[in-house]
């Protein structure tokens, strides 16, 4: 995973590597390769971490510095949320107009936005999201934290949109949702349904 920030100062404890940006700190496992983000001044005002030297005591304690003192904790005391938001699809969008209601019909050649979020209000500006259309991605994309794709011109063929997210400490989470259009020579039609939406074979009304 990639760190979506400019490191500013790092301590390690033999199994992980803790970095901070200019608000958060980070924690990468060295064993899994997964990164924890953790919001250590929320609520603070007017504080960030500095470029001042990490310090880990003989007890195990990390401190970093930060604009008005510093932080510390004890590494072997952190617990990972095991929160698991829940993934909505939230709007779909065709041909610059939205749609609404359980089925819509689309145009052979439509351009559609997908727009999806995390149901998570205290931190889903720490939450970020991959997806994929297979049929047109080879693979997931890198995590962001937009929550709205687009996909141009889509020819007949089969197709399925995925999307994921983490919680808000960046932990993997099952709460995939999908977007599955199919269609030969006739339009997709897309159906909301709770939690995701499916996209069939309809016939062409002439």
């Amino acid at each position: 995973e990639t760190f979506h920030d400019i490191i500013l100062s790092m301590a390690g404890d033999g199994r992980n590597l803790w970095f901070t940006s200019e608000s958060d700190i980070a924690q990468l496992d060295l064993e899994t390769g997964h990164l924890y983000y953790y919001d250590a001044l929320d609520g603070e005002h007017n504080t960030f971490f500095t470029e001042a030297e990490a310090l880990r005591t003989p007890s195990g304690v990390i401190l970093f510095g930060y604009s008005n003192g510093y932080c510390s904790f004890d590494p072997s005391h952190i617990r990972h949320s095991e929160s698991v938001p829940p993934l909505r699809i939230t709007r779909i969008t065709a041909q610059d107009e939205e749609w609404e209601g359980d089925t819509i019909t689309l145009p052979h050649g439509s351009n559609v936005t997908i727009e999806y979020a995390a149901m998570d209000y205290v931190g889903i500006d720490k939450i970020y999201y991959s997806y994929k259309m297979d049929g047109i991605d080879k693979s997931w994309n890198h995590p962001t934290d937009l929550r709205r794709v687009t996909y141009s011109n889509l020819q007949h063929g089969e197709y399925v949109f995925h999307v994921r997210s983490t919680n808000r400490e960046g932990g993997e989470v099952e709460n995939e949702r999908t977007v599955q259009p199919a269609n030969s020579s006739v339009s997709p039609a897309v159906k909301a349904t709770t939690g995701q939406v499916r996209i069939w074979d309809t016939p062409r009304v002439t």
